[in-house]
């Protein structure tokens, strides 16, 4: 199952992938004056990946993938692509009740 010196290698991969990639994306969006900056689901998304991340770079692929790591890998991995799908719709609604100026000209 590994060492803690591996899970806080995990945590910390996690941390410098899974961190900044929100926050980057919100101030670009802030700049951009795109509304909502972010979204709870977009935040556990990226969490989730980046939890991902740490785990297949700490690990490798091949024990990642073993017992009893396989049911956390598949776990994030199907978790993160069910909150990105959630993600997605949730600002694919908001961007049609609320169109841009740019799009009635």
């Amino acid at each position: 199952m590994g060492t803690t010196r591996e899970w806080v290698e995990v945590v910390l991969a996690a941390a410098v992938w899974g961190v900044p990639v929100p926050i980057f994306k919100a101030l670009w969006r802030k700049g951009a004056k795109i509304k909502p900056t972010t979204s709870g689901p977009e935040v556990l998304t990226w969490t989730l990946l980046g939890l991902l991340f740490g785990l297949l770079t700490t690990f490798g692929w091949q024990r990642a993938f073993q017992v009893p790591l396989i049911f956390l890998s598949v776990g994030l991995l199907v978790a993160g692509w069910v909150a990105g799908r959630l993600h997605g719709r949730s600002r694919a609604h908001k961007t049609l009740d609320n169109p841009s100026p740019s799009d009635s000209q």
